[in-house]
């Protein structure tokens, strides 16, 4: 490892590093060991180093420490010295020995990122949120399996992962000329055989160590109104939405039956001039009367429990008006282009965003999509650390929507707010959400074209690895209507993040949002996000023709299900193949009460069949242009697999439990439908409630058992199916 500091003033300092001590101690992330090294001689880095631990340079200090508990190492640097430059102030660089394939996420623009594979570190471009990668193979690759190395922020620097000149580093910018930092979090670091448990102790442990003021996905409680089947304004109407508009579209779903339990009024409601916030309230020519008579209007005539609106990071895309009401009332901060933001600094921008949510509030909204947030670099230009800037502005906002729009604490989690945070992946921004636990996972769905529609399915899949440690992933909305629907409305069934439509109304495709809640609204998601197969980890399928596939669990008392979802996101093959087998679903090899590999039953969406998968077998598949599936697996107890309603994408999250006795099984449903099980024979008996069906009113055909929607009626409230084999 080599490091390297940029004065702003003088020659770049470096030398070879040095051990000077060692020790234990103990902070939030657990007990560690530690050991520090320093220059072994402050020179410019042009002339050699000196060996020898008398000449180290005082004021530097880089520390290493490891967590025995977690297995992960921590750098952090401290530093007593002159301003440095404001990019690539600090760099540290290393080698990544036996590196054999890895996977990067790459900041493509300020807002976003995308996958990036590679089989040459060295390769890399700049502006990377991380790095997963597995070792050639040879000494130590079964035993090691993943390796894991994600940036840090702190104390004003901001860390990314790249390679120059072929040379690998971190690297850390603050955005200021002559910023002074003294404690940087650099890195944290650890190899597991299970990826996304060691992304999970990686973050943990860096969070902790690193003192990062937010909190991740795990450690927070996910949004009351994203639990819900919504509708979002923006594809239907852009910037053109009125109360009117919403008003119509609402009462179209409404009468299609399509449950709706969130309104989003996007962009185009605020009053604004020239891109810059004038006033809190909404146009009064768009919207008569203000968002509270259409929340009332919609609350009382449609139902609508959440309606939220939109709006920009830091008021509207360029800020706010200095010289309005509002602009007058609070703390701006001055950055370039004409730009004012609300004062991140010192809690001052807190009553910006708290007079803004309580008005909201008392027009009867109760949920928020924040917008632009990682637009940081361009409103601080360079008065304020890009990382202290995002970090203060996410503080301001978040206290205030805490108090306005709060969600009570899940057990053992942080209370959460109902809030989405969008154009938000950055450092500045997912490493300070302390209490909002729902993020936009990749750039805007773009109804319409063929090649966004794969490319969105394929960044969020894989954008999903790193980002869900801090939110869940939120797939943005889609359209019922278009030739691509099936695939996205799959991608957003699994995703395990909010299920919004933007449809127009009298295109909307009823049947196909119906598949995607509950009667009531709720959303059927999982009960963790999903995120792409072990086996696809570290491959590329947009660029070989293989069917790309993500896998989330849906666990029940009595029943644990995963969900296995296919695409075709290939860029220039029309057909790809894929196989199904045991190990796309790795919460399912070990399961209580049953043996290490047990055999699981699949049903299989497209084919609307049942099979077994053995241990070792593989199930293979064709996907064409556009196309989706998706797959159940269940383990098979007792001779039987509950697959849950069949007529929903998530069937099994429709399953609130099952209870096995003696050779029988009792299923309950949050309401009726298309009930499907796999048996290994025929049933004996077959009840809804205290109802014996008769032959006609079930069906049973190569071990899948299926009672039709028909023998339910009309049930919208919990229903129990009970089987005699």
């Amino acid at each position: 490892m080599n490091l390297m500091l940029r004065p702003q003033h003088g020659p770049a300092l470096g030398g070879r590093l040095v051990a000077v001590s060692a020790g234990s101690g103990k902070d939030r992330a657990g007990a560690y060991t530690f050991q520090s090294f320093g220059f072994s001689r402050a020179v410019p880095t042009s002339k050699p180093a000196v060996p020898g631990p008398a000449a180290t340079l005082p004021g530097v200090r880089l520390e290493i420490r490891y967590y025995p508990g977690s297995r992960v190492y921590v750098g952090i640097l401290g530093y007593q010295g002159v301003g440095l430059k404001p990019r690539g102030a600090i760099r540290y660089s290393l080698v990544l020995s036996n590196f054999g394939r890895g996977l990067a996420m790459h900041r493509y623009s300020l807002w976003w990122t995308e996958p990036v594979f590679t089989s040459q570190y060295r390769d890399l471009p700049n502006q990377n949120q991380m790095l997963l990668w597995r070792q050639m193979r040879g000494a130590g690759y079964k035993r090691l399996g993943y390796h894991l190395l994600v940036p840090l922020a702190g104390d004003g620097m901001m860390g990314e992962l790249g390679a120059r000149h072929a040379v690998f580093r971190i690297s850390f910018s603050s955005g200021v000329k002559g910023w002074l930092p003294q404690r940087v979090p650099l890195f944290a670091f650890g190899t597991g055989r299970n990826p996304y448990q060691l992304a999970r102790r990686v973050y943990t442990a860096g969070f902790a160590a690193g003192h990062i003021y937010g909190r991740l996905r795990w450690q927070k409680t996910f949004p009351t109104a994203y639990r819900y089947l919504g509708w979002c304004s923006w594809n239907t109407y852009y910037q053109g939405v009125t109360a009117a508009k919403v008003r119509a579209s609402i009462a179209w779903f409404e009468q299609h039956h399509i449950p709706l339990g969130f309104v989003l009024v996007d962009d185009g409601w605020l009053t604004q001039t020239k891109g810059r916030l004038e006033a809190y309230g909404a146009v009064k020519a768009k919207f008569p009367g203000g968002l509270k008579a259409l929340v009332s209007q919609l609350r009382q005539r449609y139902h609508i429990p959440y309606i939220g609106v939109w709006h920009a990071f830091n008021g509207y895309w360029r800020g706010v008006d200095p010289t309005s009401g509002i602009g007058h009332a609070h703390v701006l901060l001055a950055g370039p282009y004409d730009l004012f933001s609300p004062e991140p600094a010192a809690n001052a921008g807190e009553a910006f965003y708290s007079d803004w949510y309580q008005r909201l509030r008392a027009d009867g909204i109760n949920f928020l999509k924040v917008d632009d947030q990682a637009s940081a670099p361009i409103f601080a230009g360079g008065r304020l650390p890009v990382f202290a800037f995002g970090q203060g502005q996410e503080m301001n906002l978040q206290r205030a929507a805490r108090t306005a729009f709060p969600v009570a604490a899940a057990p053992h989690r942080a209370a959460g707010v109902n809030l989405l945070n969008c154009m938000g992946m950055s450092l500045e921004n997912v490493y300070n959400w302390r209490n909002s636990d729902v993020g936009r996972n990749s750039d805007d769905y773009v109804p319409g074209s063929p090649y966004d529609s794969r490319r969105h399915i394929f960044d969020n899949a894989y954008n999903a690895y790193w980002f869900s440690n801090f939110a869940v992933p939120d797939w943005d909305m889609f359209e019922s209507a278009q030739p691509d629907a099936r695939l996205q409305a799959i991608g957003r069934a699994i995703s395990g993040g909010p299920i919004y439509t933007t449809d127009p109304p009298r295109v909307a495709k009823a049947a196909m949002l119906r598949a995607l809640a509950l009667a009531n609204g709720l959303a059927l998601r999982p009960n963790r996000p999903a995120e792409v197969v072990p086996a696809q980890l570290l491959r590329n399928p947009a660029a070989s023709p293989i069917a790309l596939q993500v896998f989330a669990p849906v666990h029940r008392p009595g029943l644990r299900s995963e969900m296995v979802a296919a695409f075709n996101v290939n860029f220039t093959h029309e057909q790809v193949t894929g196989t199904l087998s045991s190990q796309d679903a790795p919460d399912l090899r070990h399961h209580g009460g049953m043996s290490a590999r047990p055999a699981l039953a699949v049903y299989e969406r497209n084919g609307h069949h049942a099979f077994l998968l053995a241990p070792g077998t593989r199930y293979h598949f064709h996907l064409g242009a556009l196309q989706a599936d998706l797959f159940s697996l269940v383990p098979v107890r007792h001779s039987l697999a509950v697959f849950g309603l069949l007529n929903k994408y998530l069937g099994e999250a429709a399953v609130e439990t099952v209870r096995y006795s003696g050779s029988g099984a009792s299923i309950r449903l949050a309401q009726g439908g298309e009930f499907g099980a796999w048996l290994l024979h025929a049933p004996h008996r077959v009840w809804l409630g205290k109802k014996l069906l008769g032959p006609g009113e079930y069906h049973y055909a190569r071990h899948l058992l299926v009672i039709p929607a028909a023998s339910f009626g009309t049930a919208r409230t919990p229903v129990t199916v009970g089987l005699q084999f």
